[in-house]
């Protein structure tokens, strides 16, 4: 393993990003802050823990500011520049998550799991953009 490359396996996600990738604000933030138009699901990668930080600070990064939904104020995310077995993928990391360290969550234009003919238990590998 470098720090320019990391395995993991797809794993079920907790079916919440769907509703979030479908706003308009994260929508909007996605399409200004990388030209893209987020399939309405993200892609879950458990990882090992330890290797995360190290792994994310070698990629290109950036971020998508929070806003206000209605009267709530739902929070922004970092992303970094990714590829997922050969994909352009950006690799969210919100502000406020359920998920633990061991959960990388990839986001496309494209539905991963059906582009890469995933499904839960598959490994991929991450590598840099």
């Amino acid at each position: 393993m470098t720090t320019s490359q990391i395995t993991g396996v797809v794993t079920q996600g907790l079916k919440e990003a769907a509703y979030f990738l479908s706003l308009p604000g994260y929508r909007r933030g996605f399409k200004e802050a990388l030209g893209l138009d987020p399939f309405p699901g993200t892609l879950n990668i458990k990882i090992e823990p330890q290797v995360r930080e190290m792994f994310l600070n070698n990629l290109p990064a950036g971020r998508v500011e929070g806003f206000w939904q209605d009267d709530h104020r739902l929070a922004g995310l970092d992303y970094h520049l990714a590829n997922l077995n050969g994909c352009p993928v950006a690799i969210i990391v919100p502000d406020k998550t359920r998920h633990g360290e061991e959960i990388l969550e990839a986001v496309s234009p494209l539905n991963l799991r059906e582009k890469l003919h995933l499904s839960d238990g598959d490994e991929v590998t991450i590598s840099a953009a």
